[in-house]
């Protein structure tokens, strides 16, 4: 019952790191903002004003999510190590954990048959819901990916992936599946993932895709394929976005179908070559 509890600390603390980095920022950011323009802040009008302003600030909610990323892959991953890392350090391996030819093709199909899926679910919810779309639509606009910079690029494809699959694939997964059977664990880590998204667009193909790390982690026994998968979906989807808008476009459901077809076949490969690995690392 204890571990079922401490699966949900990352989640909360995840919100609780996010505060108190944000706060400090917004401080020194309005600080320097009134010490060197000419705006007065004798007012308490101009201070709340551009105090809020930041919110919306593209720059600085970059700035922001990058500090974030990295406090969050400071304090987790040392916590991460500590508890489930060094322990077993100097324990004899029984499984394989290395790469293979296999293993990387498997990622990158499934990177991309998981593109589709997600453009898949996003036509369904704009279906059904076109305001959720709005919202989404335009989080995504005041974090600036209609023209992505390098620091959004850093933050989304490397810092972003590294720090969640140590918050939710390798805290909660681990201390939820001490307590529940893998897909009890599986879907908890992949709920409160879509839910530390908020928003319900995000959230939904979110959770889907947490469903796939989870038994990434499961079936690789270590976070570090779940991440690698997490780059190269976050690279499609902000660098080359434009390459599924055009291929949909062209034929939604056909290549809507290649895309679940990808993710089967990705999903086959991943489990098979692990087998493959697992028996012969047994024999030697």
């Amino acid at each position: 019952m204890i571990n079922f509890f401490k699966s949900f600390l990352p989640f909360i603390l995840f919100f609780l790191i996010q505060l108190a980095v944000t706060i400090p920022m917004m401080v020194i950011q309005v600080i320097i903002h009134f010490l060197f323009s000419d705006t007065p802040a004798d007012t308490g009008v101009n201070f709340i004003s551009y105090t809020l302003s930041l919110l919306q600030d593209t720059a600085f909610l970059q700035r922001l999510s990058v500090v974030f990323s990295i406090t969050i892959i400071i304090i987790f991953g040392i916590w991460y190590r500590k508890v489930f890392v060094t322990p077993f350090r100097k324990k004899k391996k029984r499984y394989w954990s290395g790469f293979s030819v296999h293993i990387f093709f498997a990622l990158i199909f499934l990177a991309f048959g998981l593109q589709y899926i997600t453009v898949l679910l996003t036509s369904g919810i704009s279906w059904i819901r076109p305001e959720w779309m709005v919202t989404y639509n335009q989080t995504l606009y005041s974090a600036g990916f209609d023209a992505i910079s390098i620091l959004l690029a850093i933050y989304t494809i490397i810092l972003a992936p590294i720090g969640e699959e140590i918050a939710f694939r390798g805290l909660t997964y681990r201390f939820a599946r001490k307590a529940l059977p893998f897909w009890g664990a599986n879907i908890l880590q992949a709920a409160l993932f879509g839910l530390m998204h908020m928003n319900v667009v995000q959230g939904i193909y979110s959770f889907f895709l947490g469903l796939i790390l989870g038994w990434l982690c499961r079936t690789g026994r270590s976070i570090k394929y779940a991440v690698i998968l997490h780059m190269l979906y976050n690279l499609l989807g902000s660098i080359f976005s434009g390459f599924f808008d055009l291929t949909t476009a062209f034929s939604f459901a056909g290549f809507s179908a290649i895309g679940i077809a990808l993710t089967i076949f990705a999903l086959y490969i991943y489990n098979s070559e692990f087998q493959i690995q697992n028996d012969r690392f047994v024999k030697e």
